[in-house]
């Protein structure tokens, strides 16, 4: 099981603003990673994230979403919406269980602190983007620990937006 982990994060760290806002993702970044996301079948995103972009950026289309939630008492009535409750491993189990031989995580800040803490992320594709916010949300949560990543490629979109892919080592 591959997880590809594909952030956009401003210049001093932070995956959405103080009012909880990523509006920053430029349409090029929002295409590459709807195609990733498409070609993997599966996005792992937390139920907070999940709820705020219901509707505009998910569910993906051709993708199955799993949402890491406490609530064990959620349910879903859309095949393309699965709820998993525990942790990481839990939602890794799924992914495995259903098929999948990849998914793309996809936040928020705890969610990745979470996979980044279990050693789960296998690939990270960072969209660094040319703001500082100030404050908002990490992106890795709490989390502090470390990853050693291995540089693999890189290039840039339209408006500064520097994309860069790394091996997790």
């Amino acid at each position: 099981m591959k997880l590809i982990w594909y952030p956009a994060v401003s210049l001093d760290g932070y995956i959405a603003d103080a009012r909880g806002s990523s509006d920053f993702v430029t349409p090029e970044d929002d295409r590459q990673f709807t195609k990733l996301a498409v070609s993997a079948g599966a996005v792992v995103v937390g139920r907070r994230t999940f709820d705020q972009y219901r509707g505009q950026n998910y569910p993906i289309p051709g993708t199955t979403t799993y949402i890491l939630t406490r609530n064990r008492d959620i349910l879903s009535y859309d095949p393309a919406i699965v709820y998993v409750t525990g942790g990481p491993m839990e939602l890794m189990r799924r992914l495995h269980d259903d098929g999948h031989a990849t998914a793309v995580l996809s936040g928020g800040g705890q969610i990745n602190g979470l996979f980044a803490e279990a050693n789960f992320i296998d690939e990270a594709w960072i969209s660094v983007y040319p703001i500082i916010l100030g404050a908002g949300t990490p992106l890795l949560g709490s989390y502090k620990g470390s990853l050693r990543l291995a540089f693999r490629a890189g290039y840039a979109f339209p408006g500064g937006v520097v994309h860069n892919r790394y091996e997790v080592t």
